[in-house]
């Protein structure tokens, strides 16, 4: 029985390491060439591994991406002092943990989430809002 139990916790830990070890940082815009570059947000997330941090380049992106995944999405500020990534809308769909942080704004139908939770921070929401429907949450700084 102790056996079967520290095998059972070994066999969690390594799945666990494993899952972190894929993670990936990528980018979407061509603010940082070096790492494996997409054109659209919904294309980054599409092909990232949970746990992964999608960073994204100064731009408008019209598009309205569905995240169901784990990850970080964080907005850059370009070498010329650019601030701004504008985004459409962001739904975070049954993904776990997905944090949005950095300079953003969203317009249209804000950011929802529906059996997910995590973070936003730094990201100014002109319409629609931040909601939050089942399961999930998000964590709201004092200031949004």
């Amino acid at each position: 029985m102790k056996t079967s139990r520290i095998l059972f916790s070994a066999s969690v830990g390594l799945a666990l390491a494993a899952e972190t070890s894929f993670a990936q940082t990528v980018a979407v815009g061509s603010c940082r060439p070096r790492l494996t570059g997409y054109s659209t947000i919904s294309a980054a997330v599409a092909a990232v591994t949970p746990g992964s941090t999608i960073l994204v380049c100064p731009g408008t992106y019209p598009e309205q991406p569905t995240i169901a995944t784990p990850l970080m999405g964080r907005g850059l500020t370009s070498e010329a002092g650019v601030r701004t990534v504008y985004v459409q809308s962001i739904s975070v769909q049954g993904a776990g943990s997905v944090n949005v942080v950095g300079q953003g704004e969203t317009s249209g139908s804000g950011i929802a989430y529906s059996g997910s939770f995590g973070t936003v921070e730094g990201v100014d929401v002109r319409s629609g809002g931040l909601s939050a429907l089942g399961l999930g949450y998000p964590k709201l700084p004092r200031s949004l």
